[in-house]
């Protein structure tokens, strides 16, 4: 009975471990694959992690996002200060970043996924940013055109330049999309815009209707120029934000010129046009606009890990260079697929003969 209980008190465990200080199957085992977890932690080579650390989403996006600010510096210094007949360093190097974009988008639409180039470009086209970027670049490179001619279509050249840095300044919203906190209000934006589309489809109505009258009864002996279209819309256009100055001439004296028949009829129009524009669909508008916010506020979480998820598909496709160094990127890229090809030649010719 004394050898029976020695030899159980021999066996008995504490954790992992026998009293004698021997290990337990299960303690082997799991620290066997403790240890193998170890070790193939250490078997990463440090270049594999440089690497994998370069082509993370995260990293291309503040590679590009720092590249970006810095091209749109040097644009804004090239389009404030006096332009030279040539092209200053700064210059090229915006001239580069733009090329190179739009080497990009182009790379973008020949690797997506339909089969079809007409098909590519359709899908390429249903973001609402790479319009925005077509547009950008495109307007850019007309004005690269003129502003490398004489006098004074150089001039023109810079006044497009001026004109195309709006379109650069309106794609860094597309940089707070991944911010929890402004990524919905970007969304609220686009949503907004496009109900004030259908705002202004109705404002048009109306301010035609009082520009049309006010301007035949002001101006009866009008000569037809293009003056007379912007007169139209021009003056109850600026009335719509309280700009309204009441130059009427006054009522006819005894038939004398400057009597104008029928002047004292525009301050009614004008008081029932300012009724229904300042009053009416003004206030319309931003009850939509209202409707429109708290709706997405609602979904403000979904929201925001909506655009952050396709921010970083995005950017998961993208080359680790950011423009106007990704031309390296593109060439690496050209070169891989030649060899590719050659490889699988070979292969073939290869297949051929032993056949």
């Amino acid at each position: 009975m004394i050898l029976y209980e020695v030899k159980v008190s021999k066996t008995l465990r504490v954790g992992n471990y026998f009293q004698d200080g021997t290990m337990s199957m299960d303690g082997a085992s799991k620290k066997g694959d403790e240890e193998d977890g170890k070790e193939k932690q250490k078997r990463v080579p440090i270049g594999k992690k440089i690497y994998y650390f370069y082509n993370a989403p995260f990293t291309k996006f503040w590679f590009n996002t720092t590249a970006y600010l810095v091209y749109l510096l040097l644009y804004n210094y090239i389009i404030l200060v006096k332009m030279e007949r040539w092209p200053s360093l700064q210059e090229w190097i915006v001239i580069s970043y733009i090329i190179t974009l739009g080497l990009e988008k182009v790379r973008q639409i020949l690797m997506s996924e339909p089969g079809k180039l007409k098909q590519k470009i359709n899908v390429w086209l249903e973001e609402y940013w790479n319009i925005t970027d077509l547009a950008a670049i495109t307007m850019f490179l007309m004005g690269l055109l003129l502003r490398l001619q004489n006098e004074p279509y150089m001039g023109y050249g810079r006044v497009i330049y001026c004109v195309d840095i709006i379109f650069w300044y309106i794609r860094v919203l597309d940089i707070f999309g991944v911010n929890k906190y402004l990524g919905p209000y970007v969304m609220m934006i686009g949503k907004m815009m496009i109900d004030m589309l259908y705002f202004v489809v109705i404002m048009l109505v109306v301010l035609m209707s009082f520009g049309v009258s006010r301007q035949a009864i002001l101006h009866p002996d009008e000569e037809p120029t293009w003056r007379l279209a912007r007169n139209i819309f021009y003056m109850p256009y600026w009335m719509i934000y309280g700009e309204v100055k009441i130059l009427f001439p006054d009522s006819c004296v005894n038939d004398l010129p400057p009597c104008i028949p029928g002047a004292w009829l525009t301050p009614a129009i004008m008081a029932c046009y300012l009724l229904v524009a300042n009053i009416l669909l003004v206030n319309l508008l931003i009850a939509v606009f209202n409707n429109t916010f708290f709706e997405v506020k609602s979904i403000s979480n979904q929201v925001w890990k909506f655009q952050r998820y396709q921010l970083i598909m995005t950017f998961h496709d993208r080359p680790v260079l950011p423009p106007p160094l990704i031309i390296f990127s593109h060439i690496y890229i050209v070169l891989k697929r030649l060899c590719c090809r050659c490889r699988k030649k070979q292969e073939g010719e290869l297949d051929e003969r032993d056949r």
